[in-house]
């Protein structure tokens, strides 16, 4: 099941995130932003994982799956949640990883090592 969030919360955080993104990738928070309010999760997945595969947007993979993928992720395809949630882990290098993936059928953590 997916945290429940605060929609102005959801908001600042992107626009901190916006804010912290190189600036050609600035406009995508945008876009994020919008699929986000208008509850568009299909094309909000897409464009997380076509952002994801941006070499530049390695160091908010992590921050963003956290906080951000976490609020919808009940709503959207498990298989690309277990993606998007492999790149936020690629970010950590030679530790062990939880990334929570809220599946009701396992109820358990992805541990990735």
């Amino acid at each position: 099941m997916s945290k429940q969030f605060d929609p102005e919360a959801i908001s600042n955080f992107l626009a901190e995130q916006r804010d912290e993104a190189p600036a050609d990738l600035q406009h995508i928070f945008l876009n994020f932003e919008d699929l986000w309010e208008r509850k568009l999760w299909h094309q909000l997945t897409d464009q997380l994982l076509e952002y994801f595969q941006n070499p530049e947007s390695t160091a908010q993979r992590l921050p963003i799956y956290n906080t951000f993928i976490i609020s919808f992720a009940d709503k959207i395809n498990q298989l690309k949640l277990v993606k998007l949630a492999l790149s936020a882990s690629a970010q950590i290098k030679g530790k062990v990883a939880l990334v929570t993936v809220p599946w009701d059928f396992i109820g358990l953590p992805l541990m990735l090592f």
